[in-house]
């Protein structure tokens, strides 16, 4: 087995990036088949040489990106304070590899995403909240909880709406169900 690491930091974040190439098929690991699994290791960084203990949080959905932390807040900065958490950035049944250049993709969304929380009123939120919370439901299929999301953000910013509660409705939806907070 190969295993391959990155390591570099983000705001409060030590990161470190394995990928480790494993046999497809365990019965037969010496027929040449691999497949590579990669997983981020997120440590705060000032507690990274210590032995802390391992919370593992799956993410994606069936071929679809999970939520990419890109700072310290939220879910993640209250699991660092005792953990070393690991993101296995695939759905549990497919294989996918994290690539930098989707970290600019999520800072984009991200982007957009705050975009839209600050206008003073929003598309309506109901729609949006029922089709994230139906692809979590729908095994954790994030692509299309990020998807309604991305959509919500999309006619938010592209249209009047009278709905002044919609953003606050949709920020905390995000962060209860996705883990991202706004």
């Amino acid at each position: 087995m190969t295993h391959r690491t990155t390591t570099y930091l983000l705001p409060g974040i030590h990161v470190t990036d394995h990928t480790v190439d494993v046999p497809l098929d365990w019965r037969r690991p010496d027929d040449g088949r691999t497949i590579s699994l990669f997983a981020r290791e997120l440590v705060d960084p000032l507690r990274r040489d210590e032995q802390l203990p391992v919370l593992v949080f799956l993410q994606g959905g069936p071929g679809g990106k999970g939520p990419r932390p890109v700072s310290r807040d939220g879910w993640v900065a209250e699991a660092l304070r005792t953990f070393r958490l690991v993101l296995l950035d695939q759905h549990y049944r497919t294989e996918w590899e994290y690539t930098p250049d989707l970290l600019q993709t999520a800072q984009a969304r991200l982007a957009r995403w705050r975009e839209a929380l600050s206008v003073n009123h929003g598309a309506d939120a109901a729609e949006t909240i029922a089709a994230v919370r139906a692809a979590i439901a729908d095994d954790l299929d994030t692509r299309t909880a990020l998807a309604a999301v991305d959509g919500w953000a999309e006619r938010t910013l592209g249209g009047r709406w009278d709905d002044a509660g919609a953003p606050g409705l949709v920020a905390r939806t995000v962060d209860a169900v996705l883990g991202v907070r706004l």
